[in-house]
Parts: C-alpha cells; structure tokens; sequence
C-alpha cells in the first residue's frame, strides 16, 4: 500500500534537489548568437589558420600543439573567433589518416571547454557552444575508427571470406554498418563501378 504523504515528500525533495545537481553542470549563455558570429567574421583569421596548417605538415611533432595553446591564449582575438579558426581548421584533419594527427592534439580538441556560450532555444538560460570544437574532434575520431574497419573488413572480406561473415553479427552499430561499407567497397573493387 503506498502512503500519499510519501509520495509527496519524495516529489518535493526531487524538485527541491533538481536546481542543486543541474546548477553546477549548467553553463550561462555569454554571447548573443548574431554578436558571436559578427565577431568571429570581423577577424581576419587566415594568418591563424595558416599557422595551424604549417605546423600539421611540418616535420615537428610538437608544433602544431604549441600552435594551437598560442591560439588559445591569444588575447586580441575575441573567443568566437578563436573558435572558427578551430572548426575551420579540423575541417583539415577529417581528410587525414589517423597517424597523421598527434594523439596530444585531438585529446586537446576533445577536451575543449567551449568559450562562445550561446542561448539554448528550449532553454535560453542555459548556455550550448556555438562552435561544438569536442563534437568535431569526436566525428573525426569516429570517421577514423569507421575506416579502420571498413579497410580491415575488405582484407578479411578478400583473404578470408568465411571468417568476414562471421563478424558480421548483431552487435555495435558502427562494426555492422563498417561490414557493409566493407562488402560494397570489395563489390566495387571486385565487379567495378555499377
């Protein structure tokens, strides 16, 4: 039998409660969307941006992260800005083997404290990255992970056909879906394009 008086008891401390927990994991909104993107265009950041680049394709491992803090700590460069530069520049890294990137680099992306709060459009007290800098690092790991087992599943489609088909089993959604990328891209190899 259930007591009516320990139901709201348990619903008030719920309610009560709420506020604490979701207080310290909220963040407020500190930029107006269009303010935000009107100062992220008023920089010329291509020199910026250069500078990412250079250091991906030099020969110094550690170059591309000390370009990276230096972006960080730049003070002239309002943070919508800072945060551009960063999409603009992983948009780069997607194209890229996984070896290519130091492992330091995209554990830096996708540690990201974002700086350009903007307001939820549920919840406008509550304050959501304008420029979501860990949500592209973690697509690009993801676009890593996927061809990595597409181009496993293609060997093990060419040199061991029965044992592909044994992996091919209900489980993770990327290992099935990476399968079938594999079995289309060993039919286009096999049969040429359709």
């Amino acid at each position: 039998m259930h007591h009516p008086f320990r139901l709201h008891v348990l619903t008030l401390l719920v309610c009560l409660a709420t506020p604490l927990i979701t207080s310290t994991v909220r963040q407020v909104p500190n930029w107006d969307p269009g303010l935000a993107r009107e100062a992220a265009r008023a920089h010329d950041s291509q020199s910026e941006l250069a500078a990412l680049k250079s250091a991906l394709y030099s020969d110094e491992p550690q170059a591309l992260m000390a370009e990276l803090l230096e972006l960080e700590k730049r003070d002239g460069l309002p943070w919508p800005a800072r945060e551009a530069v960063l999409l603009r520049f992983m948009q780069e890294l997607r194209f890229l083997p996984a070896g290519k990137v130091p492992a330091e680099v995209m554990a830096y992306l996708a540690a990201w404290q974002p700086r350009t709060l903007v307001p939820n459009i549920h919840q406008p007290t509550v304050g959501e990255p304008l420029y979501k800098v860990r949500e592209a690092a973690a697509g690009i790991q993801n676009g890593w992970r996927h061809d990595a087992a597409v181009n496993a599943g293609v060997v093990l489609l060419r040199e061991q056909p029965l044992d592909f088909l044994g992996t091919w089993r209900p489980g993770p959604e990327y290992r099935r879906v990476s399968s079938d990328a594999a079995f289309s891209q060993h039919q286009l190899v096999r049969d040429g394009p359709v």
